[in-house]
Formats: structure tokens, C-alpha cells, sequence
């Protein structure tokens, strides 16, 4: 019998700046109900929970985290740093609504994450709009890719957004960015992964709505 490898994936997504536990609305046998949920320090001490439990774990961010609250609004972005930082992701990326206080500024926040910030179609744009040298490949604004490695497995990490974000969101927020859809890149990241960095997993981020979602993973990049 060979060796098995044990990973357990944890993902979260829209944190939309809710740092702190909160009253939460739920439907509970038709019946509306509020709960207390959500908030950093619970999510660190289950964090931590399934950590000690499986040490090849990863934790991934899928986006809209520093939007949506009055303490990153008054911050612009900066108050959820500590905290993404304290809950010690392996990696994050951007979602739609991460270029609401514009590129730059995107840049800086990413920049004081200690976990590295993955984008595979977000590039940069020449006075058109267009990704600069209409490079689907390359000008990227983050890292099109990261590697991880849990027990002896390599595993390679792509990140989409929603190709859509420079339409859905006022224009001057994403001022300088392109979008390119999943399908123009990702056989190719998929190839480069397998291939070049030799991962034996693919995990594939994405921040790009549900239907969206399920249609990509019905396609077949692998040749």
C-alpha cells in the first residue's frame, strides 16, 4: 500500500472588514434567527484547531476582505492588516471589491500582508484599458501563481477574479487595471505547474460568483 497524504484546504472569503463577532441573520426552519457569529478571534482559535489537528493544512483567502466596514473605510483598508496577518493565511487574493480605494493603494495593502497576495488575470493596463502589450501572461499585478508543499506534496495555487470587476465597480477604482478571463490563462498556469514546478496538485482560488465557478470546474485544463 502506498503512502497517503493527508490536506485539508480551509477557505474563507468576504470578510468585508467584520473583524469583530456580530448578530447574524439566519432562516432556521422558515423561522428567522439571530446568532452571534463571525469575528478574527474565532476564526483564529479554529484556525489553529484544525492546524494542530492536521499540521498539512492549508488556508486560503478568496478575496473582499479590506471593504465593507466603517474601521476599513476610516483606515482605507489599513485596519484589517494585523488581523489577516494574525490568522497567518498561507495565501490571499484580491476579490472584486478590493480596488476600492484604487490600485495603488491595493498595491500598498498587499504589500503589509505577510501571506504573498496571488492574482492570475489581473494585470496592468496601458491607456486603452487593455492588459499592456495585450499580454495575457505576463504584466501581472501579483503573482499569477504560488507553490506550497504539505507533507512531500507540491501544490500549485492559482487565483481568478472576476473578469467583470472593471465594469461591476465604478470605473476610477480599478483606473490602471486589466481583467482577462480564466479560460485565456489557465491551461497554460495548469501546464506551467505541472510541468515546470512540478506540482502534483492544482488548487484553483476564485473570486468570480457561484455560477461562474462551477461552469470553470466542468472544463478540463489539464491538456
Amino acid at each position: 500500500m502506498t503512502d497517503k497524504t493527508h490536506i485539508t484546504i480551509l477557505q474563507t472569503a468576504d470578510l468585508h472588514g467584520q473583524l469583530e463577532t456580530h448578530d447574524e441573520f439566519y432562516l432556521e426552519d422558515g423561522q428567522p434567527v439571530y446568532r452571534r457569529a463571525g469575528g478574527v478571534a474565532r476564526m483564529k482559535t479554529l484556525f489553529e484547531q484544525i492546524r494542530e489537528e492536521n499540521p498539512h493544512t492549508v488556508i486560503v483567502d478568496n478575496g473582499d476582505c479590506f471593504q465593507g466596514s466603517g474601521w476599513v473605510q476610516l483606515t482605507r483598508g489599513e485596519a484589517v492588516v494585523p488581523a489577516m496577518n494574525a490568522l497567518d493565511y498561507d495565501v490571499l487574493m484580491p476579490g472584486n471589491w478590493e480596488v476600492v480605494f484604487g490600485k495603488e493603494r491595493l498595491l500598498e495593502i498587499a504589500g503589509e500582508y505577510t501571506a504573498p497576495m496571488v492574482c492570475t488575470n489581473m494585470h496592468h493596463a496601458d491607456e486603452s484599458g487593455d492588459p499592456v502589450g495585450n499580454d495575457v501572461i505576463g504584466n501581472h499585478l501579483f503573482a499569477p501563481f504560488h507553490v506550497l508543499e504539505r507533507g512531500g506534496v507540491r501544490i500549485g495555487v492559482l487565483a481568478y477574479n472576476d473578469p467583470a470587476l472593471t465594469r461591476r465597480q465604478a470605473p476610477a477604482y480599478s483606473r490602471g487595471i486589466a481583467m482577462t478571463r480564466p479560460a485565456q490563462s489557465m491551461a497554460h498556469w495548469v501546464r506551467h505547474l505541472r510541468e515546470t514546478e512540478d506540482c502534483a496538485v492544482v488548487l484553483v482560488m476564485g473570486h468570480l460568483g457561484m455560477a461562474p465557478q462551477v461552469a470553470l470546474a466542468d472544463e478540463d485544463f489539464a491538456e
